[in-house]
């Protein structure tokens, strides 16, 4: 198995590209951040078992190259001020454009980067997407939940980048809002020296901090309030498949979120999964390997 990693040049920075393959795979999955890690932070993060997520699918055939886009871990340079979905999805096809040839090319985002894969979906760059917890709205979403645009649009203004880290990603996000949902973390013992182990080799890393794009995060809400579109021609994933997924306990995403996408993309061939016993984190938890089958079940047919 091969775990090489390399950067791809895009305008005024670099693409971090880290790939886990194996020889003779035909299958391939880029994998995109979530809101400020890696896609490394999720899928080369090893549970415990000595084997990552991502060495489990390139040994199901499956070669896996997990994408810091510009801003996000270990990519260098500046990223463009207005940050968004398309800016982000031609980064994406940069790194697709120099990978190397395969029978089938998928994309797997996360929350914030639901919209990304399946841009690149419509434009023919991709065979199929996965998205693990759907957050995509549309103009009418956002003009019948102006408080909710409001704190977001509060909250993510103050800078183009924001600051965070493990202590705060545990006190504001994991024991106040998906670990409360569930009664006790379930998280994996191995998690905090992985987290560690993943994110100190981020670019921005400073002590225990890291920096993320924040105008970015705000692309939910901004490119449909101004653009009244997905970013895309939604006709062009006509019969296209794409696989939502979503923790049972993600109070994060609402199942209401999972059934508005699948809504606003009715014309393509959707699979959906609850992640049992899961909350926004799966992958994280003790149950991580039915969302690891699930997704390398889609990726493999």
């Amino acid at each position: 198995m091969v775990i090489p990693h390399y950067y791809v040049p895009f305008e005024s920075g670099n693409i971090y590209v880290h790939r886990v393959t194996a020889p003779g795979n035909s299958r391939v999955v880029v994998v995109l951040p979530g809101r400020s890690m890696s896609a490394r932070n999720f899928w080369h993060f090893d549970p415990g078992t000595g084997i990552t997520h991502a060495e489990q699918l390139a040994e199901s055939g499956i070669d896996v190259y997990m994408v810091d886009a510009l801003g996000f871990g270990n990519s260098t340079g500046t990223a463009c001020a207005n940050y968004n979905r398309i800016y982000f999805a031609e980064q994406i096809a940069t790194v697709l454009y120099h990978m190397p040839r395969y029978d089938h090319v998928s994309g797997l985002g996360f929350c914030n980067t639901t919209a990304v894969p399946l841009v690149l979906l419509a434009q023919g760059w991709l065979d199929s997407a996965v998205v693990m917890s759907p957050t995509i709205f549309d103009t009418q979403w956002c003009q019948d939940n102006p408080a909710m645009t409001r704190l977001w649009q509060r909250s993510a203004t103050e800078s183009g980048y924001w600051s965070t880290s493990l202590s705060a990603l545990i006190e504001q996000q994991l024991d106040k809002i998906s670990d409360s949902e569930i009664g006790a973390p379930q998280r994996v013992a191995t998690w905090h020296s992985e987290m560690s182990r993943l994110t100190q080799d981020y670019t921005s890393y400073d002590l225990s901090s890291w920096t993320a794009p924040r105008t970015w995060w705000l692309d939910r809400i901004t490119w449909p309030m101004t653009h009244h579109t997905h970013g895309f021609d939604t006709a062009m994933l006509n019969n296209k498949r794409i696989l939502f997924t979503r923790g049972e306990h993600d109070v994060e995403v609402p199942e209401t979120w999972l059934d508005r996408a699948c809504e606003y993309f009715d014309m393509a061939d959707i699979e959906t999964y609850t992640i049992p016993g899961a909350t926004h984190f799966a992958l994280w938890e003790r149950g991580y390997q039915a969302a690891v089958d699930r997704v390398r079940k889609f990726l493999l047919s």
